[in-house]
């Protein structure tokens, strides 16, 4: 099991996110899915693993920003695009050898949150870290796994003439005196200054669960804690948890 030592507080810029349950477009540029997966170049040629067991290979790469990818290898993505149905014969597609992968067209790189000192480990916060990491409301809208990761969307809110960094950290509380058997992850956010937001915003965020489930723990119970309004009519903000089940 990967632990290294994670002290320093990592700041996540929130960014806007795109729902893929409907077509999505940035001016003139549309797409009507959205993958997670990390980005691999074999033989010459980019593709997608993504977290569905789905090899996407990309059929743009010189009309779509290729100077970004060599930065992306074996990095994790999440992509916009769209799937093609009809190859044009005319243009040098790449060929998938198994017959359940798909040729995409890739729209866009998605921006997502990041931490660069992924999972903290409660045990090497003390009482300030902790309360560093805030206790401002979100909103989690959908929780998904793959490949190691867990993938989480959800809503704050936000000012936009505030011009303030979110922070956005994921902590896992490995207290053995707190043991059930589970996996407690917290999502905290501190909006800092940017309190009492009048926008709301969807982005997502990704972690590598390796680095707190050992490698030969093939399912995990992962409880996922966060701090949310009571409801959209009563603002206390209070504490919500939602059980899930991590199979490798």
């Amino acid at each position: 099991m990967k632990k290294t030592l994670l002290l320093v507080v990592a700041f996540a810029t929130m960014i806007l996110g795109l729902s893929s349950c409907e077509k999505t477009s940035n001016g003139d540029i549309s797409y009507s899915k959205i993958a997670w997966g990390i980005l691999h170049y074999i033989n010459g040629n980019y593709l997608v693993y993504s977290d569905a067991d789905q090899n996407y290979y990309v059929t743009n790469v010189d009309e779509f920003a290729s100077n970004v990818f060599p930065e992306r290898k074996n990095k994790r993505v999440l992509i916009g695009y769209n799937e093609l149905d009809d190859i044009d014969p005319s243009k040098s597609y790449y060929v998938p050898m198994a017959a359940a992968n798909k040729n995409i067209d890739l729209v866009m790189f998605l921006p997502f949150v990041t931490a660069k000192d992924g999972i903290l480990f409660s045990s090497e916060m003390d009482e300030e870290d902790l309360t560093a990491m805030g206790d401002d409301p979100l909103t989690v809208k959908d929780v998904s796994f793959g490949q190691g990761y867990i993938n989480i969307g959800f809503d704050v809110l936000y000012n936009s003439a505030a011009n303030e960094q979110h922070k956005l950290t994921l902590i896992y509380n490995d207290n053995p005196d707190d043991a059930d058997g589970k996996y407690h992850l917290w999502l905290m956010h501190n909006a800092f200054t940017d309190v009492n937001g009048l926008q709301k915003m969807y982005t997502y965020s990704t972690f590598d669960l390796d680095e707190v489930i050992p490698d030969e723990e093939t399912s995990a119970d992962i409880v996922l804690h966060w701090y949310d309004f009571t409801s959209e009519v009563d603002r206390t903000v209070v504490e919500w948890k939602k059980e899930y089940t991590y199979q490798k």
